[in-house]
């Protein structure tokens, strides 16, 4: 079903994360390995019977369980600016209210895939190279 994903990874691979997060690192559970197997196999269900059914259309959406997982992946990986945030948030209390409640890709929307929508929508896609 990667296949599907194609120009979220080829924009991944212009992206500064591609050298430091594999698409595993984001969105699976980095946790435990039960934890990790158990998401692969939920979400691999779920887009097998997607690529079966057809039910992609050309915008995916990302599942609240999913979504989770990556801000708890983005909040371990950058702990230090997180925990620099929320210090901040606490000192000036009136202009970060809700700051440190916000997905991080509220801000950050273009990383690491680019400004790419939906599956049709290609910026950044020069194709897929091999890694």
């Amino acid at each position: 079903t990667c296949h599907t994903m194609n120009p979220h990874y080829a924009t991944w691979q212009h992206s500064s994360h591609r050298g430091q997060a594999p698409c595993v690192e984001c969105h699976l559970p980095q946790d435990s390995l039960l934890d990790k197997m158990l998401a692969k196999s939920r979400d691999g269900f779920n887009h097998s019977v997607a690529m079966t059914l057809g039910g992609y259309g050309y915008n995916l959406r990302i599942t609240s369980d999913a979504a989770e997982r990556i801000q708890a992946n983005c909040i371990a990986c950058h702990q230090e600016a997180v925990s620099m945030m929320v210090e901040n948030a606490a000192r000036y209390e009136e202009a970060a209210i809700g700051a440190v409640d916000r997905p991080c890709w509220d801000c950050h929307r273009d990383v690491p895939h680019g400004t790419t929508r939906n599956l049709t929508t290609t910026q950044n896609n020069l194709g897929v190279k091999e890694i």
